[in-house]
């Protein structure tokens, strides 16, 4: 299920519980399973008929992609996998494609800022698939930057500084991936974090997919937030929440109109992992998938 880098203690995630023999995070890095025009299409359907659903209600929308931890550190993969330079991947595809059809959704790439980053601090953990916490930091930084391009100036927020972030620290601890070699004893690694300053409270709550998280700011007329998320926004929780008088992190990859009015958001942020891109589509509410588009936005893979 894994591979690991040799000699300098990285692992990376060869293959999800579920894949067929050819789906593995190795082979889509190296682009060998590139996008179909089909599918790429069906991708822009579903995130514009999410952004075109919440337009209706007065809500911005985006979308960021958490890169997977190989496309961040190729240098670390074994030899054979990282060698020649690899063709592009599906979200170098379909940023493209995105671009090319003009479309009018948002798709925040945090890979240049991380890949800069990684030269003067760790942004990914050894042991584990995600972004440690200031690999978290600094897509929180840019969240925050496109919620206050899309927000009335009045209801922006200021993006708290790497240096008045609160510390902490978790000692020696396994990650994910070392959980997965049933190796959790023996490959650890030292885990700093980061948490926001401003308090909040914080609740679990009951939602679609693995749950939601509620949480509930100190300032009441700051905006309200809901975010789609994976496992990659844990690390964004207090970074975010604690800018906003409520937000809903909700773990499903399928939204949901009902979900949508009872958080009530300011803004919708979408966050997936970029694997996610290789898994089966997801299917949202009939509500959403039935929001009309306009003529020239509607499905076609002749253009």
């Amino acid at each position: 299920m894994l591979r690991s880098a040799e000699a300098d203690g990285w692992l990376f995630l060869r293959r999800r519980p579920d894949a067929g023999p050819d789906d593995t995070s190795f082979n889509l890095e190296r682009g060998l399973m590139p996008f179909t025009p089909a599918d790429m299409e069906k991708w822009r359907i579903i995130l514009e008929k999410r952004q075109a659903y919440l337009a209706s209600r007065g809500t911005p929308f985006f979308v960021i992609v958490a890169p997977d931890k190989q496309s961040i550190y190729p240098e670390h993969l074994p030899e054979p996998l990282k060698n020649p330079p690899p063709p592009p991947t599906r979200l170098d595809q379909f940023l493209a494609y995105m671009n090319e059809k003009n479309s009018p959704v948002f798709i925040l790439d945090v890979r240049p800022e991380l890949l800069t980053a990684k030269s003067t601090g760790q942004v990914y953990w050894k042991t584990d698939t995600h972004w440690t916490y200031d690999g978290a930091h600094i897509a929180y930084a840019r969240i925050l930057e496109e919620i206050n391009r899309r927000l009335p100036p009045a209801r922006g927020t200021s993006i708290m500084p790497l240096g008045q972030m609160k510390k902490g620290d978790l000692g020696l601890q396994a990650g994910d991936l070392s959980g997965l070699l049933n190796l959790g004893d023996q490959i650890q690694e030292h885990w700093p974090i980061l948490y926001g300053s401003i308090p909040f409270q914080q609740k679990e709550v009951k939602a679609t997919g693995e749950g939601g998280v509620e949480t509930a700011g100190s300032n009441p007329a700051a905006p309200r937030f809901l975010m789609y998320r994976d496992s990659f926004a844990t690390a964004l929780f207090s970074m975010l929440a604690q800018h906003f008088s409520y937000s809903l992190f909700v773990w499903d990859d399928k939204f949901s109109a009902d979900i949508i009015t009872q958080a009530n958001p300011d803004i919708v942020v979408d966050e997936f992992v970029e694997r996610k891109l290789y898994w089966k589509l997801p299917e949202d509410s009939l509500e959403i998938r039935e929001t009309p588009l306009p003529p020239d936005r509607q499905f076609n893979i002749s253009k």
